[in-house]
């Protein structure tokens, strides 16, 4: 070791050193030819076997300068050492852009024990210091060099379908430098990644992703298209009612929609004719979702003689019927929810029960033919901060108002 530590200080003295390395950045690192052919057959042919370099001091390659340094170290000292780039103050986008290059090297000057410990040091950092960021980070840097292939790929792209929402730019790791999601680099490992964790989780990356980048100045037109490109190509039919509630509360922010408002619609009509409900053929059905909270969305079905809709679900461990219905008239008219012990339908049709909840919905203008809302009046809808699951009876300020979708498809 010490006759190693010997040849790479010899490399400080200019009267030995015969080539001086340039990098991308015009730092020039010194070195001395027989080191480097010594350990690598590509330098070995570049400076004897006839190349300008032969005879050349100087050498331009298209490798930063720390990662020629890095390279040049390995050479002489027989070790990688990565300190250059991981005990800096680089950004985890830097160091993960080094790192790669640092492989490209290894790969270029048929080094094969640097590509070996990069691709540990790269698994180490993601997994054991959880820096999930450079998976994502790196699938995006190999898919620019068409090298979206082999077995380092595919450990990192499944750690990126385990992980999508971390690796590609949120959690808590990426600090408050790298907030916002990844989606410049290279939208194509996206759409493959998202495709292969499932629609669920890709609509809720996809809506965490839009929801946190809308909030920043930064969020520019090509981005918005790459989220909306992924979007078209999920198919929410796919999503549960429930998944679907959340998404159609989250589907607008500002004034640009991620997931069209008709392919919600289109959604729920699908899932609501193959939801089972043990009424009688042809009798009306609604999906009805976006009050805010969960436990108001499911299937209705509508009782034109009382006027409401209702269905039967459980309630705080109770077997209850939900009745809703509209109350007042006009612009003054507003949304009720009544949670009813489940007992036979006379006693609730009857209206001589005593709901156990009251729920309060803001003023709604009058829906016609029997409560089928247009698609129009579907796009009419807000987010608020509504709490799920809870219920606020006397809440003072604007809420939001369900939306209610026809099925009419037999049961």
């Amino acid at each position: 070791m010490s006759i190693e530590r010997d040849q790479l200080a010899s490399m400080s003295d200019e009267d030995m050193v015969d080539l001086h390395l340039v990098g991308t950045d015009g730092k020039e690192i010194g070195c001395i030819k027989p080191f480097l052919a010594a350990r690598s057959p590509v330098f070995k042919g570049m400076f004897y076997k006839g190349f300008r370099e032969q005879l050349e001091d100087r050498c331009n390659l298209d490798f930063h300068s720390i990662v020629i340094q890095i390279i040049v170290k390995h050479c002489v000292c027989n070790e990688l050492d990565f300190d250059p780039i991981l005990q800096t103050e680089m950004s985890m986008d830097e160091e993960a852009a080094f790192l790669i290059g640092l492989r490209k090297a290894g790969n270029y000057f048929e080094l094969g024990e640097v590509i070996l410990q990069v691709e540990k040091k790269i698994v180490e950092l993601v997994v054991k210091e959880e820096k999930m960021r450079y998976a994502g980070l790196l699938l995006a840097e190999f898919m620019i060099r068409d090298e979206d292939d082999g077995p380092f790929w595919d450990l990192l792209f499944q750690l990126a379908v385990a992980n999508p929402i971390d690796c590609f730019g949120l959690g808590p790791e990426t600090g408050e430098d790298h907030p916002h999601v990844h989606v410049h680099v290279h939208p194509s490992v996206l759409a493959r990644v998202l495709a292969s964790t499932g629609k669920c989780t890709a609509v809720a990356c996809l809506q965490t992703w839009f929801a946190d980048k809308n909030k920043t100045d930064a969020f520019d037109d090509h981005e918005k298209q790459v989220l909306c490109n992924i979007a078209t190509n999920i198919d929410l039919r796919h999503l549960s009612f429930q998944q679907l509630s959340k998404t159609s509360k989250a589907a607008e922010e500002g004034n640009f929609s991620l997931f069209p408002m008709e392919k919600i619609h289109q959604a729920f009509v699908h899932r609501g004719g193959e939801t089972p409900i043990k009424i009688a053929k042809l009798v009306p059905r609604y999906y009805v979702y976006g009050a805010g909270m969960n436990i108001v969305d499911g299937v209705y079905v509508w009782d034109k003689r009382c006027r409401q809709f209702t269905r039967e679900a459980e309630y705080k461990g109770e077997e209850c019927v939900f009745a809703l219905r509209m109350s007042g008239k006009g612009n003054k008219s507003k949304w009720r929810l009544d949670v009813i012990k489940f007992v036979e339908r006379r006693g609730l049709m009857s209206g001589g029960l005593k709901p156990i909840h009251h729920f309060y919905q803001a003023p709604l203008p009058d829906l016609k033919n029997e409560m089928e809302v247009p698609l129009a009046e579907i796009a009419r809808l807000r987010t608020t901060e509504a709490p799920y699951d809870t219920w606020e009876c006397d809440k003072e300020g604007d809420e939001p108002s369900p939306i209610v979708i026809p099925i009419n498809l037999p049961a």
